[in-house]
C-alpha cells in the first residue's frame, strides 16, 4: 500500500525493538531513524485516506500535494459536501406505507419520555419537509433532511454532557435517516443511488479517521497506527465486536497491517 517502514519495522520483534533501543543510544543513527518513522506514519496516513474515499472514484481521491493532518482532514471534508450537493439533489423520496410503518417502529422502541424529542424531530425534518399532499420529498428537502439527521444525531451522542436519554434519540434520529434513505431507493434511479451508496461508504470510512484524527495524542491531526487501530475497533458496533473479530470492519486490513 506504499507504506514505508523502518528497517526494524520491516524485520519485526527483536529487530524492531532493538531499533528502537538504537534511536535513543546512537544520535546520528537516531535522527535518521526518527525521520524514516515520521515517514512511516505519513504515508500511513496516506494510505488511510486513499483507502477510505476510495468508494467514490479515483477522481475524488485527495490531491498529491495534501499535507496530512488537519489539510487532509479539511480538504476530505470539502470533497464530501461537493459530492453530497451534486448527488442527493438528483434523489426523492416519499412517505410511504412502508416508511411510515419504520417511523412507528422507531418511536415505540424509544423510552417514553423521549418520544417527545422524537416527534419534535418528526416535525421538523420530515412533516415540514416532505409535501403534505403527495408525501413526496425533493432533492433539495431530501438533503436539508438527511444533513440535519445527521448532525443532529453525532451532537446528542458526542456531547460532553450527554446522557443515556440523550444517546437513545441519537440512535432513532440515525435510524430515522437510514429509514428515508430506504425510501429514496424506491423512488431514485439505481445509478444515483448507487452514486449515493457509495459516498456513504467513504464517508463511514471518514469518521474513522476522524476520531483517529482527533485524538489527544495527535495534535497535528496525523495519527500512529495505534491510533488508527483504536478509531477502528471503535467504529464497530456488532455484538461483541464479531465484525472485527472475522476481519470484516473498514480499514481493519491496513490498521491490523500497520499497528
Amino acid at each position: 500500500r506504499g507504506v514505508r517502514l523502518t528497517p526494524g519495522e520491516l524485520m519485526g520483534g527483536i529487530a524492531s525493538r532493538s531499533e528502537s533501543g538504537a534511536v535513543a543510544a546512537t544520535p546520528g543513527i537516531g535522527n535518521l531513524l526518527r525521520n524514516r518513522a515520521d515517514e512511516g506514519v505519513e504515508s500511513l496516513n496516506r494510505a488511510a485516506w486513499n483507502e477510505a474515499l476510495a468508494p467514490m472514484g479515483r477522481r475524488y481521491a485527495l490531491p498529491d500535494d495534501t499535507r496530512m493532518g488537519h489539510e487532509a482532514m479539511r480538504e476530505a471534508t470539502d470533497i464530501f459536501s461537493r459530492r453530497y450537493a451534486r448527488v442527493v439533489p438528483r434523489m426523492t423520496a416519499q412517505l410511504d406505507n412502508q416508511l411510515i410503518g419504520d417511523i412507528a417502529g422507531i418511536s415505540r422502541a424509544l423510552p417514553q419520555s423521549v418520544r417527545p424529542q422524537f416527534a419534535d424531530a418528526m416535525r421538523r425534518y420530515v412533516d415540514d419537509i416532505f409535501d403534505q399532499n403527495t408525501g413526496v420529498v425533493d432533492g433539495r428537502g431530501l438533503q436539508h433532511t438527511l444533513e440535519g439527521l445527521r448532525k443532529e444525531a453525532r451532537n446528542l451522542q458526542t456531547a460532553q454532557n450527554s446522557n443515556a436519554y440523550d444517546r437513545d434519540l441519537g440512535e432513532a434520529l440515525n435510524a430515522l435517516r437510514d429509514r428515508i434513505i430506504d425510501s429514496a431507493g424506491r423512488y431514485t434511479p439505481q445509478r444515483t443511488m448507487t452514486a449515493f451508496n457509495n459516498i456513504q461508504r467513504a464517508y463511514r470510512n471518514f469518521t474513522i479517521l476522524r476520531q483517529a484524527s482527533s485524538s489527544t495524542a495527535a495534535p497535528s491531526g496525523v495519527f500512529s497506527p495505534t491510533q488508527l487501530h483504536a478509531a477502528v475497533r471503535s467504529s464497530d458496533k456488532s455484538a461483541g465486536k464479531g465484525a472485527m473479530a472475522r476481519g470484516q470492519d473498514p480499514l481493519q486490513e491496513l490498521s491490523d497491517a500497520a499497528k
